[in-house]
């Protein structure tokens, strides 16, 4: 006996509120890569007493700034633009 997967028949309305729930993964081309990201957060450990200092610096939250350094979503515009002059003083 077949048994039908509830979630494959669920409304469209209840499809979307599923959807807007889960957060999606930004595109692997806009997030931080590898390197970068272990750049960021070699760097914040050098400078920024936590994360949380770090995020004050950064002008966002401690879990953007987490979100943005571990790859899980990519960085708004402005804050890229930080952690980019922040990585480029590092080598000065």
């Amino acid at each position: 006996r077949d048994i039908p997967d509830p979630v494959a028949q669920l409304p469209a309305r209840l499809e979307r509120k599923r959807k807007a729930r889960k957060p999606e993964l930004a595109p692997p081309m806009e997030r931080l890569d590898d390197t970068t990201a272990a750049r960021l957060r070699a760097g914040i450990a050098e400078k920024f007493i936590n994360q949380r200092e770090a995020a004050q610096h950064f002008g966002c939250s401690q879990s953007a700034l987490s979100r943005a350094a571990n790859g899980i979503n990519a960085p708004k515009p402005e804050l890229a633009a930080k952690i980019q002059k922040f990585l480029d003083s590092l080598t000065e």
